[in-house]
């Protein structure tokens, strides 16, 4: 089963891994988490069990224009509906939508 939340619990460390695998380069040293937290809306974060399965951003202005950016599933999980689903849970979200 697949859990699904806006501004999960990440570590750099599990994004970075799943962007690699995703996008088919190797591990860098960028600092996600505190990327997201300064330049994006928000984020949702797509996990199987503890396994950070899929992760998506939303980037932001910060005033009222915000787009998907770094769609990312891990490679047995694609074409199941989750890339589809991280979209449609971070469609609805505003700035002030709380955080866990």
């Amino acid at each position: 089963m697949i859990s699904y939340q806006w501004r999960g619990a990440f570590t750099t460390a599990e994004v970075e891994a799943l962007h690699a695998e995703g996008f088919g380069r190797a591990r860098g040293d960028r600092d996600w988490k505190a990327q997201v937290e300064r330049h994006s809306l928000g984020w949702v974060c797509a996990r199987r069990g503890a396994e950070l399965a899929g992760f998506v951003n939303v980037a932001w202005d910060g005033g009222v224009h915000a787009f998907i950016l770094d769609t990312v599933l891990a490679r047995g999980l694609r074409r199941h509906g989750i890339g589809t689903r991280l979209v449609e849970v971070a469609r609805p979200q505003r700035a002030d939508s709380p955080t866990p």
